[in-house]
């Protein structure tokens, strides 16, 4: 949240930002996702209250993804 504060961009939002942090941190320590999931499972369970807190800067910057709908929209259609 602390990386959100201090740059408001909606590529910032901590739901992204603790993925990337855990995709890194796999591929650095060579631990496979299988065992990361076996050891977290419990750390599964509080994606629901990310997704949640996830609303709150999406709400914030609703005015910039409205003015930029044309670009999510071909991104997510792409991806």
């Amino acid at each position: 949240m602390l990386i959100y504060r201090r740059f408001p961009h909606p590529l910032t939002t901590p739901l992204l930002l603790s993925a990337v942090f855990i995709i890194i941190f796999l591929k650095v320590t060579g631990i496979s996702y299988q065992d990361y999931y076996q050891g977290g499972v419990y750390l599964n369970n509080l994606i629901v209250p990310s997704t949640v807190a996830l609303g709150i800067p999406l709400y914030k910057s609703f005015h910039l993804m409205k003015h930029h709908a044309r670009s999510i929209l071909f991104g997510s259609l792409l991806a």
